[in-house]
């Protein structure tokens, strides 16, 4: 017969340097992945897999307290105390362990002991005195005393120590949500990618070798592109950074940091080559995606359904009455040039790799071509891609990290659950965007574009859908003021 079960979510130790050194002054509790924190994603995975309750420990204080509380239940229940700092690869596995730990006959271990953590089965008096064990080392001593004592139960969760920079990245590998692959996954130093989109897997992997030279240094070397008649993939090397937008959204960035991806990014766009002139690509490339992308969406049941919110209150009406306030200040800003430029085509936040410590910049993911000709592009393409990472908002949408609320005027507004970065960053951004000659008002047309344009391809996540068209209402507002 089982038990009361209580899964035990430990982070009361102080915020790891590899979590420091990727992601700022956040514990393992608060790490982002899929639209989740770590201590979310944790507690419905075991109140799915059949937990009766979760506790979350985040201070020594925590600790000492259910340590009484767990003296005073007696025997009624078992406690599986997993330690934030070694998280499974494997959510079945994981969700295994829980719905058989209710059944367990004695303390056990669910993993090897790691320095001073493991994951633990844990019966009254073991859990009470592994919750009192007051520093590191002395919790290190009793779980080895565990040890030698119960037996480790095999782990198909995975757990992986994510103290060690490059197990923290392999565990974050898997945090931005992929839309074109059925396959993602790191074997050692090495990324795989894999889908049935034949076309893109060999453009993507294609894109670095189109790429003159002065860019190549900014991109991740592909190799091992392969094809079987279903599905196609390739390889690159799987580097232990983490992405610009993970440190985003978790106010990583100092403004020294900052400046510095800054400076790398100014450097890429100035490094782009430029090719022919064609205005009739470059109208196709942004205005003509926008039309057809908002024209198919409107077709679609969600589509309609998104429009009808908006159009009862949204701030500035419906979709279809959004396009048309739009689209002439769009045409305006991609009319100002007909030259194109080799482009990534989606150097967002999430594709670009950055390590804070030396500087390190690589761009993944790229829109992709077979050749120089197929990349080109509007040059505001790509920096309107890295503007509505920095000035519209996209990774905090993305990440989940905002809510839709009714104002006083009944008109929807948008408002962040966490802070949005400092206002020193888009003051950078904006004095950066000057000296290099970019007009602020056109970028934000582009990036205007982009949002409503990007619409169709969330349908995934519907709660985005007025998030991002409220981003765009105000672009709107911004861009009507400035005239």
């Amino acid at each position: 017969m089982s038990k009361t079960l209580s899964v035990i979510l430990d982070d009361r130790d102080p915020p790891a340097e590899s979590v420091r050194a990727a992601l700022g002054e956040v514990r393992f509790s608060d790490i982002m992945r899929r639209r989740r924190t770590l201590a979310r994603e944790l507690t419905e995975m075991s109140l799915a897999a059949g937990a009766n309750t979760v506790e979350h420990l985040t201070t020594p204080e925590s600790g000492l307290e259910l340590a009484d509380r767990i003296r005073d239940r007696g025997d009624a229940a078992i406690y599986l105390r997993l330690p934030l700092c070694l998280p499974p690869l494997d959510p079945e596995g994981y969700a295994v362990l829980v719905r058989k730990a209710g059944f367990a006959l004695k303390t056990m271990l669910a993993s090897p002991v790691i320095d001073d953590e493991a994951v633990a089965v844990l019966f009254h008096d073991d859990a009470a005195a592994l919750l009192c064990s007051e520093t590191p080392e002395a919790r290190r001593l009793a779980l080895l005393a565990l040890r030698d004592r119960t037996e480790i139960i095999t782990d198909h969760a995975r757990f992986v120590d994510i103290r060690h920079p490059r197990n923290l990245m392999l565990f974050l590998s898997g945090a931005t949500e992929l839309r074109h692959f059925n396959s993602a996954h790191a074997e050692g130093n090495v990324f795989h990618k894999q889908s049935q989109d034949i076309e893109k897997m060999r453009s993507e992997h294609g894109f670095f070798h189109a790429a003159p030279p002065e860019l190549q240094r900014f991109l991740l070397p592909t190799f091992g592109f392969w094809e079987d008649g279903k599905t196609a993939g390739y390889r690159m090397e799987h580097l232990a950074v983490p992405d610009a937008a993970l440190q985003w959204v978790h106010h990583a960035f100092s403004e020294g940091d900052f400046k510095v991806l800054l400076d790398q990014v100014f450097s890429f766009l100035k490094a782009r080559p430029s090719g022919q002139k064609d205005s009739a690509r470059a109208e196709a490339q942004i205005v003509g995606k926008l039309e057809s992308r908002m024209k198919a969406f409107l077709q679609t049941d969600l589509g309609r359904r998104t429009n009808r919110i908006l159009e009862e209150a949204g701030p500035r009406g419906s979709l279809a009455a959004m396009l048309e306030q739009a689209l002439p200040l769009v045409r305006q800003a991609v009319a100002r040039t007909d030259q194109l430029v080799f482009s990534h085509g989606d150097p967002c936040f999430s594709n670009i790799l950055f390590d804070r410590r030396i500087g390190l910049m690589r761009l993944v993911d790229p829109r992709g071509a077979l050749s120089a000709e197929d990349a080109m592009m509007h040059p505001l393409y790509d920096v309107a891609k890295i503007s509505h990472s920095i000035l519209g908002g996209y990774d905090y949408v993305n990440n989940g990290l905002f809510r839709v609320c009714m104002g006083k005027d009944l008109k929807l507004e948008l408002d962040w659950t966490i802070a949005p970065p400092a206002d020193w960053a888009a003051r950078q951004f904006r004095a950066r965007l000057e000296e290099e000659g970019y007009r602020i008002a056109h970028l934000r047309a582009v990036e205007l574009s982009l949002f409503l344009s990007m619409l169709p391809l969330h349908t995934d996540h519907p709660d985005k859908l007025v998030g991002f068209a409220l981003i765009a209402a105000g672009i709107l507002d911004d861009l009507e003021g400035a005239q």
